[in-house]
């Protein structure tokens, strides 16, 4: 459940050619070559939307009567920013420390 935000994001990636990365891009930098909008219905504290447009450059809108709360995934993406050697770490996919923005 902690991930999920993360497993819809590599869904609409992997089913979706309006999805597809540049080659050059990478996790906290990439950006996507079609110039697309999503609308995140019941979009909830709003994650997909804020990793969809600030880390993927795709421009995405919250349909959700709730207000947007970043606090957690902001404290993460900064903790990824300030400490890349632990990112390194984490970047490892299967290991248990895997964490999808590293």
């Amino acid at each position: 459940k902690k991930f999920r935000v993360y497993v819809l994001r590599d869904f609409l990636f992997r089913n979706f050619s309006h999805f597809q990365p540049s080659p050059s891009s990478s996790s906290l930098t990439s950006s996507c070559t079609a110039d697309i909008t999503v609308l995140d219905v019941a979009g909830g504290r709003g994650d997909l939307s804020w990793i969809l447009h600030n880390i993927d450059g795709i421009n995405s809108i919250i349909a959700d009567p709730r207000i947007p709360n970043h606090r957690r995934l902001l404290k993460s993406v900064h903790f990824l920013l300030n400490h890349p050697e632990e990112a390194k770490i984490r970047s490892v996919d299967g290991l248990p420390t895997h964490h999808p923005l590293a």
